[in-house]
């Protein structure tokens, strides 16, 4: 009995967490779980699910975070606007809408989505992250300004209390865009110690452009039309 109480428990919570929901939150809340999970596809289903019982800023978050996953950044861009016409107050929306455009070499309005996420979101450090990076590192001369750049990067560090990896890399980047590559490599080599394991490489490499006095520049690769099987 004991045995059967605990398979029943555990049939139990699978059916809670996975089984068919009944309602747009419930779609919702799976789709993330999904995300989450890495399985884009049913994260999708789930999410457009939940948008046929009830509109939902959430769920087109959640299917622009899919699409940029699958770096099919157009479709993003269309869902995370939807997102953002219902709940303009969301900076995570525009800091990605953002990443999507720039990708896509669309820097003016990258750096729109960007300057609104700080002005927006003044105590989020990833705002001020997302910009500092594109003004130090953006491949188009116009947009760059190493100056303002390390300003908007040191206010991601303080927000972050000097212990994340990803506002310290871009400091970096920003002081090897003005020229001093004393400080980026500095920087560099904290962004190093606290990088993820899994991504210390490419963190080594830009150590590598600093060491022998280069600037970091995105390359920014052609991206294809959406497919019909990209849409939904």
């Amino acid at each position: 009995m004991i045995v059967i109480g605990l398979a029943l428990a555990a049939a139990v919570v699978w059916w809670i967490r996975w089984g068919e929901p009944s309602h747009a939150v419930g779609y919702y809340e799976r789709g993330v779980r999904h995300f989450d999970a890495g399985r884009y596809d049913a994260a999708i289903d789930d999410s457009n699910s939940s948008l046929r019982l009830g509109t939902s800023s959430g769920a087109y978050s959640y299917l622009g975070r899919c699409r940029h996953a699958r770096e099919e950044y157009e479709l993003a861009i269309q869902e995370l606007t939807f997102a953002l016409q219902l709940d303009g107050s969301f900076t995570p929306d525009l800091i990605l809408r953002g990443d999507c455009q720039y990708v896509l070499g669309r820097y003016a309005e990258a750096r729109s989505d960007f300057e609104r996420a700080v002005s927006r979101a003044p105590q989020d450090p990833w705002g001020y992250n997302a910009l500092a990076w594109m003004l130090a590192r953006c491949p188009d001369d116009n947009f760059r300004d190493g100056t303002r750049a390390i300003s908007l990067a040191t206010r991601a560090c303080e927000l972050t209390d000097w212990e994340d990896a990803y506002p310290l890399d871009t400091l970096a980047a920003a002081y090897a865009e003005t020229g001093r590559y004393d400080e980026a490599i500095r920087w560099q080599q904290n962004a190093i110690r606290l990088a993820p394991i899994e991504e210390r490489e490419l963190f080594e490499e830009a150590l590598e452009l600093y060491e022998r006095g280069e600037p970091y520049r995105d390359i920014v690769p052609p991206q294809q039309p959406a497919t019909e099987q990209q849409t939904r």
